[in-house]
């Protein structure tokens, strides 16, 4: 998958969905903010609502942009959102924590399944999850990911081709129990998509990543979340990855899940794709 990060900015740019992006307090952290909006506005994309509790800083900056104050704006952005007053939220620099319960709260659900975009070049980009550590360990939540992975790839005009990643070869089967379940657990999966009409998205990959180019994957199905987890962090911090924010997966909404600590092009793209919309 090449360009994708230009291929959100296209999108956003016509889309005309409005779209929230949270900032925290933190004066370091609003500058980012504002650095975001400003190069957002470079690029055409507009309609973008700040949501924040001390917005003194970017009011006197940014004068003409939309603001909305809240003293719980976690809870305040998730519930515009779920009104359907917005289209799409970017969590930006707000609480993680507070965030999550917001989203499970509102929405009514009990756990979240996260997964996305990474370059792991500037010509190579892939779908990556599940990204939490504690995702995407049970049968049913992989296959809700595989769901998850095909309809924003479709929505987003790309064929998806999605990589069941195992922890060895399948003729390693008997060496390690660990191994072999990741293996098997491969197979069920290739089982279930063809038996529902999905089998064309997907391929058994094994351990083999290296191969990926010629399997045409543009998305990998990690075997856990933790494993999705490690594989970011190399890619990310240890490699010359670039990461623009998660999907959560399943939310009828286009929200965006961010790191506080993320740059102004993490935060700008995952605008550009929460107005794409998923």
């Amino acid at each position: 998958m090449k360009n994708l990060r230009e291929h959100y900015f296209d999108l956003a740019k016509k889309s005309g969905r409005r779209v929230a992006m949270g900032v925290g307090d933190d004066f370091e952290l609003q500058n980012k903010c504002l650095e975001t909006i400003r190069k957002a506005e470079k690029k055409g994309i507009k309609n973008i609502l700040i949501i924040g509790k001390n917005l003194e800083h970017i009011k006197r900056e940014l004068p003409w942009v939309e603001l909305e104050e809240n003293e719980n704006p976690e809870e305040y952005m998730i519930t515009l959102l779920k009104q359907g007053k917005i289209q799409g939220a970017v969590r930006g620099s707000l609480s993680a924590k507070k965030t999550v319960l917001s989203i499970k709260k509102i929405y009514k659900i009990s756990s979240l399944l996260r997964f996305g975009p990474i370059d792991a070049s500037r010509e190579r980009t892939f779908m990556l999850g599940p990204l939490g550590i504690d995702e995407g360990l049970t049968f049913d939540e992989k296959t809700k990911l595989i769901k998850c992975m095909i309809q924003v790839s479709e929505n987003l005009g790309l064929k998806p081709r999605i990589a069941l990643m195992s922890l060895g070869r399948n003729e390693d089967v008997g060496r390690n129990k660990i191994v072999d379940k990741s293996i098997k657990d491969v197979v069920r999966l290739v089982e279930y998509a063809d038996q529902n009409g999905i089998g064309n998205f997907i391929c058994d990959s094994e351990i083999l990543l290296e191969n990926l180019d010629k399997l045409g994957a543009n998305c990998i199905l990690a075997p856990t979340g933790y494993i999705g987890n490690i594989m970011y962090r190399c890619l990310v911090h240890l490699g010359c990855g670039r990461s623009y924010g998660g999907y959560i997966c399943g939310l009828p909404d286009a929200f965006i899940d961010t790191s506080r600590g993320g740059s102004v092009e993490e935060y700008l793209t995952a605008i550009a794709m929460a107005m794409s919309g998923v």
